[in-house]
């Protein structure tokens, strides 16, 4: 089974790289494969938006893989548009508030602001991404509904982007749970139906049963061991997305996928930018080679991936954790990992990503790796993630000042963090102190 389906909160049966030099020999550079890199974050970012209510959901790859069959029959023109709006539908609602699958009426979510907003706000972020501007303008328009009763904006018949229909279509076919494990293809026909005229066109209503009446299809959407190999088929698919030449293509993909996992959490926003910053200072002081300094950028941005997993609660509690709560904490690292490491291109950085939480002398997780076991780059993100958080306001205490958090750091080398480490942090911000 491929890593990303079947994560639960436990941990125990997750797949990743066994060690780093497993994950150096499964690594290519990631700017050998830009198109590659770019498919396979998307459908992990498109996960990410899911498991963070239900790592069996999978609701953006069922409506990305049924709206781009839609625009194979009717718009083959825009089938990568609507792949890549259908994977990211949702961006806009992450961390904002519980699960669109949660709203399953329009009455339900006209009475919430945000969610009003969230298709907005979504358009926005996928305008961020290199090569998905006209993809955004569906996942903006992915509420409105043919007969102008949808939002944000009461679009209406002609007035709503065409691939925005195929993509409302699936949505509203999956939040009834006729795409999901349980439902059948003529229940799924039958949703179509009653979309007519009202939230779709007649013709894509069409579309919609005739892709869904195709058994194989739908038991390979009801099938969650067959959903990452569908989305993989359909990306190797497509025309790869245009993209500005000599530009840091890679950082803005990762950037993104950051700022999306920081959003999920109040006090977490831009954690990880910040966190990729101090980790290159680091590693400047340290004169490490420009591939090692660009490999902790992006590891830096990765790093709390599978922090999207556990719940709110647990992560902005003021209080003391209980017991299982912080066992959930500790299983952030390898839900990191098992997502980062099925991401082409990334395995050694699921594995620098995934061991920042070790410690210098043996007493982190997940592995218990000690000294130099643990990676130069996850003992360099040890630090910095350290000196990012302690620096910034928590739901449990308020930001301590610099030379405060040089005195913990001098208080924790060579027992949490490389003594090497500690020393360059205090050459790279010691004048801050």
């Amino acid at each position: 089974m491929a890593p990303m389906p079947g994560l639960d909160q436990e941990g125990s049966d997750l797949p990743y790289p066994a060690s780093k030099p497993t994950a150096i020999a499964h690594e290519s550079a990631p700017e050998d494969d830009v198109p590659r890199l770019f498919g396979s974050l998307m459908i992990a970012l498109s996960y990410v938006l899911d498991v963070q209510d239900d790592p069996h959901l999978y609701h953006g790859w069922r409506v990305a893989a049924v709206s781009t069959a839609m625009a194979e029959q009717i718009m083959p023109e825009r089938v990568a548009e609507v792949f890549f709006a259908g994977l990211l539908h949702d961006v806009g609602a992450m961390g904002q508030f519980s699960h669109m699958v949660h709203y399953p009426t329009l009455h339900d979510q006209m009475a919430n602001p945000e969610v009003v907003a969230h298709p907005r706000r979504g358009g926005e972020i996928v305008r961020g991404i290199p090569g998905l501007q006209l993809a955004a303008e569906l996942v903006a328009d992915h509420h409105e509904w043919w007969n102008g009763s949808g939002y944000p904006l009461q679009k209406t018949a002609d007035q709503i982007s065409p691939g925005a229909q195929l993509i409302r279509a699936a949505d509203s076919a999956d939040i009834a749970k006729k795409l999901r494990p349980g439902g059948s293809p003529e229940q799924a026909m039958e949703a179509a139906s009653l979309l007519t005229d009202i939230e779709v066109a007649p013709d894509v209503a069409a579309a919609l049963r005739a892709v869904v009446s195709e058994r194989e299809f739908h038991s390979e959407l009801t099938d969650e061991k067959e959903l990452l190999p569908l989305m993989r088929r359909i990306e190797s698919r497509l025309a790869p997305p245009v993209l500005r030449p000599h530009s840091d293509v890679t950082g803005a993909f990762l950037t993104v996928f950051a700022r999306v996992v920081d959003s999920k959490h109040v006090f977490t926003a831009g954690h990880s930018e910040r966190v990729a910053v101090k980790a290159i200072d680091l590693a400047r002081i340290m004169d490490l080679p420009h591939d090692e300094v660009t490999k902790v950028r992006f590891a830096g941005l990765l790093h709390d991936v599978g922090k999207v997993a556990i719940s709110k609660a647990i992560v902005d509690k003021a209080g003391p954790l209980e017991p299982s709560e912080a066992q959930q904490i500790k299983q952030q690292p390898v839900l990191t990992m098992a997502i980062v490491a099925d991401i082409a291109g990334l395995p050694e950085l699921a594995w620098i990503a995934g061991h920042h939480h070790e410690h210098w002398d043996g007493s982190g997780y997940p592995d218990a790796l000690a000294g130099e076991d643990i990676p130069l780059l996850s003992r360099i993100l040890a630090v910095a993630d350290a000196m990012e958080a302690i620096t910034s306001e928590r739901a449990h205490r308020p930001a301590m000042q610099m030379y405060d958090a040089h005195a913990v750091l001098r208080e924790a080398s060579g027992k949490k963090f490389d003594p090497q480490v500690v020393d360059a942090a205090h050459a790279a911000w010691g004048s801050l102190g």
